[in-house]
């Protein structure tokens, strides 16, 4: 499990790079993990086992590698689906 927990975490800092990238900003890229760890807070314990980090830690380790690569937070960019 802890070798799928490195690859999700590696996604994850891929991911806040690509958003980076594209916006010039890394506002918005925890949303996902506050919604799900808000739904989900009562079941810490069964993440010893999961694939995946916990929504907490997902976060904590973002919020480390945005302050190390010095990326700022901006305004959030309004998601556009074409039709």
């Amino acid at each position: 499990m802890k070798f799928s927990q490195r690859q999700e975490s590696a996604a994850d800092l891929f991911a806040v790079d690509l958003v980076n990238n594209k916006y010039g900003h890394v506002e918005g890229v925890f949303d996902f993990f506050v919604n799900n760890n808000e739904e989900n807070n009562s079941k810490r314990k069964s993440y010893f086992f999961a694939s995946h980090p916990h929504p907490e830690k997902r976060i904590e380790i973002m919020k480390k590698y945005i302050r190390k690569r010095g990326f700022v937070f901006g305004t959030k960019t309004p998601l556009k689906i074409k039709s």
